[in-house]
């Protein structure tokens, strides 16, 4: 009789029957089968038994399951397994103390503004989704323990405004005051997950806004901003967000690109490994694993050394979760997917707890478009039912798990610094015309803004403020920016759709900083006293400026404006040239032709 390769792996996971014991794995390789006796001493103790038990092995591999009593501290302790008094193996290692874990599961409905459907079926179905989870919030309600209870959430603020404009504001704030701040339906206080790298410093700075709206307009103080699907943020974001309030970022990113890594392998046995982050190697080298070196859990410091945001990483939203059993669309097979669960979290557990120090985690579990449903909710509550940890439950708070992870474990959070590189940073750039006009309008609008402010200063009885107007184009550009471009696998008439949504916006943004530059210029200029014919030239900038206008150099003072008298512009006479002209330095001779044209490059080192 012989058994090799003896192991044994305490678990955190505790059943809620014996909550004192704590699930222990033991394996080997065996060359008989039958019943072994097997027991627990702790090194310092001298061989004194602390629990013994039998085994049932068969022929072969072997992973048997027992419930053992939890210790009273992590020790070394010695496991032996033995038959008719003759010891066959013994293992030796660290018992670690069972780690009560606590395991958040965001469920929602990921929408790629624009795509798949028309904006104005999705924000149709914002609306239709959240009643769907409401009816189940009320469902569960009732549940005796809070984890077994129904719970969802909202990405951000462009799926929360679409229901206010479809239910009406009393609506919404009967959703609010019985939803949100209970804590049993979140929300972001992000507007969506945008390509954050076509930002300009003003747009940057604006959609840091949206957190203080929801405050102001809504009573909902959320200090989390989400990032989903798209696999890139740009470092510059965290200063701006912290300083708006944001403390925390919840990034749940896709890997895919058409082409796969040529330098690191894919699992393609992961479920949706084309998407998964986990399973490596995606064409949009996101490596968001959780057998990565990076840690999926940091600070992110910002580049001025002080600001940071407390960043929490999910692989694909949809996927992801199936590391450890769990799908977004899991069916009602109880048990056996319960099973299922055990079997991942015995793989899973020792390997959080070798690279982290926490018993708190969070990852995202929905699909594109799902609607709400109760299945995952059940299966959590019959785990529940089984297991007192880790305990199961789907995430009411967005801020909730980032606070408890910050309270408990905030100085043994690494920081880390640098940008967060994305793999569809060419989807903005597929459409060059369309990003060359939203820079534009991206520009245009700011300078649009100080215009209209000193009009609706100085003239108030002829322009108001355009508070509004200035609002929905701001919000244009960013819907414009999420990530949604169709440069994916689509083709025809998908695609055309969508860049004509991304020019509607760009568009409205560009006609509101026209005209309503126009409109303010008009009422400052009525304010102004002309003698002679003129040309009245404003400097929206801060700082003063030389300009060339009418042939003549104007000095423009800051935020202020000046009149240049008509003259006629006196042409310049044209100097003769008798050979075209050559230039050189060290490496090059460069000849041109008398029409200008480059005519000759000579390299000297050729």
């Amino acid at each position: 009789m012989s058994v090799v390769d003896f192991r044994v792996m305490p678990l955190s996971m505790i059943p809620r029957a014996l909550p004192d014991h704590q699930q222990v794995v033991f394996s080997c390789e065996s060359a008989f089968a039958g019943r072994v006796s097997v027991a627990v001493s702790f090194e310092k103790d001298a061989g004194k038994i602390f629990w013994s038990g039998t085994l049932h092995l068969q022929c072969g591999s072997n992973r048997v399951t027992a419930f053992v009593p939890i210790p009273e501290q992590s020790e070394i302790a010695v496991w032996t397994l033995s038959r008719n008094r003759t010891v066959l193996a013994e293992y030796r290692g660290m018992w670690s103390l069972p780690r009560q874990w606590e395991m958040y599961f965001t469920v929602a409905s990921h929408t790629d503004i624009g795509l798949h459907n028309s904006q104005y079926i999705q924000g149709h179905n914002c609306s239709r989704f959240l009643e769907q989870a409401i009816a189940l919030v009320d469902e569960t309600g009732k549940r005796e323990r809070p984890e077994d209870r129904y719970h969802y959430a909202m990405e951000g603020t462009w799926f929360w405004n679409n229901y206010g404009m479809d239910q009406g504001r009393e609506k919404a704030a009967s959703v609010v005051q019985n939803y949100i701040r209970t804590g049993k339906i979140a929300l972001a206080a992000g507007l969506a997950g945008n390509h954050t790298q076509v930002y300009g410093m003003e747009q940057l700075c604006r959609t840091a806004y949206e957190r203080e709206k929801l405050l102001q307009e809504w009573g909902v103080d959320s200090r989390t901003l989400t990032m989903i699907d798209n696999n890139g943020i740009s470092w510059s974001l965290v200063a701006p967000y912290v300083s708006a309030g944001y403390r925390n970022l919840f990034f749940s990113p896709n890997h895919w690109n058409p082409l796969l890594s040529t330098v690191n392998p894919i699992d393609s046995t992961a479920a949706g490994y084309l998407w998964n982050s986990d399973a490596g190697g995606g064409g949009s080298r996101c490596d968001v694993r959780f057998a990565s070196a990076l840690p999926m859990l940091f600070y992110w410091l910002a580049p001025d050394g002080k600001s940071k945001l407390l960043f929490w990483a999910s692989p694909q939203y949809e996927y992801g979760s199936t590391t450890f059993g769990i799908h977004a669309r899991m069916n009602r097979n109880f048990a056996e997917n319960c099973l299922k669960i055990e079997q991942r979290m015995a793989e899973m557990l020792p390997l959080l707890e070798k690279k982290y120090p926490y018993d708190i985690w969070c990852m995202a579990c929905y699909a594109d478009d799902q609607e709400p449903e109760i299945n995952l909710c059940d299966n959590f509550a019959f785990w529940n039912e089984k297991w007192l940890f880790p305990k199961l439950r789907m995430t009411g708070n967005y801020d909730e798990p980032f606070e408890k992870v910050r309270a408990k474990f905030g100085d043994q959070i690494p920081v880390l610094s640098g940008d967060i590189t994305g793999g569809w940073y060419q989807h903005p750039l597929s459409t060059p015309e369309l990003l060359a006009r939203k820079f534009a309008a991206d520009r245009a609008l700011p300078t649009a803004e100080k215009l209209a402010v000193l009009a609706a200063h100085f003239n108030p009885e002829e322009y108001t403020y355009p508070a509004t107007v200035f609002n929905r184009a701001w919000y244009a550009l960013f819907c414009n920016d999420e990530h949604s471009y169709g440069t994916s696998g689509y083709q025809g008439k998908r695609v055309y759709e969508t860049w004509m949504q991304h020019r509607a916006w760009i568009e409205q943004a560009e006609r509101t900083a026209t005209e309503e530059t126009d409109k303010a210029l008009k009422a400052l200029a009525e304010k102004i006293t002309v003698y002679a014919p003129a040309t009245l030239v404003f400097n929206p900038m801060g700082t003063e400026r030389k300009e060339l206008v009418n042939g003549c150099m104007a000095s423009l003072p800051p935020f202020g404006y000046i009149l240049m008298p008509k003259q006629p512009v006196q042409k310049e006479k044209k100097l003769p040239v008798t050979e075209p002209p050559v230039i050189e330095n060290r490496w090059y001779k460069i000849t041109f032709a008398p029409d200008g044209a480059m005519e000759q490059v000579y390299d000297k080192e050729l």
